[in-house]
């Protein structure tokens, strides 16, 4: 079991220095010398679900660092056209020409920086904007497609399908 006690030390050792170098974050000490000496009064199987719970947290961990990376390095001007989109997605008018005057550029440099950012078009981005609320509008009330479109920003019913099913097919 001795042997055993210093390959699970080991393998957490090379986990927690795994983690460190890929995410730049110093590793907690104190943390992990209370593991290590937690493990000297495990079970083979307690150690196997020990270091399967310290893998889950190292996981869970990384993931969100790593959203926080990637919303850190999205263009700042992007964010604003998502908040703005996200705030006025219901006006019949919004459209690549309005986004771009709003935030005084030409409408196709916007969508172009937009699809460069974030890799959809501006005009996607806002359809798909539009037909996530009008799904929340579908499970939630009892208003017919064509108010559901039309309180989605949608000018035409025809349109509103068309997306629609373009979206829940995909």
């Amino acid at each position: 079991t001795e042997y055993v006690y210093y390959t699970v030390q080991d393998i957490l050792r090379v986990i927690t220095k795994t983690a460190t170098e890929m995410s730049g974050v110093e590793v907690n000490v104190q943390r992990e010398l209370e593991l290590s000496q937690k493990l000297t009064t495990l079970t083979i199987p307690q150690m196997h679900m020990m270091i399967c719970e310290h893998l889950t947290e190292i996981c869970t961990f990384m993931e969100e660092k790593s959203k926080d990376d990637s919303k850190e390095n999205i263009n700042p001007l992007i964010l604003h056209v998502k908040e703005y989109v996200e705030k006025n997605y219901k006006s019949p008018l919004l459209n690549i020409s309005t986004i771009g005057d709003h935030f005084n550029m030409s409408p196709y440099y916007l969508s172009k920086l937009f699809k460069e950012e974030t890799g959809t078009t501006l005009i996607d981005y806002l359809n798909g904007c539009r037909i996530k609320h009008a799904k929340e509008l579908m499970e939630n009330s009892d208003l017919s497609s064509k108010a559901i479109a039309e309180n989605v920003g949608f000018n035409h019913v025809r349109t509103f399908y068309r997306l629609l099913k373009k979206h829940i097919e995909e």
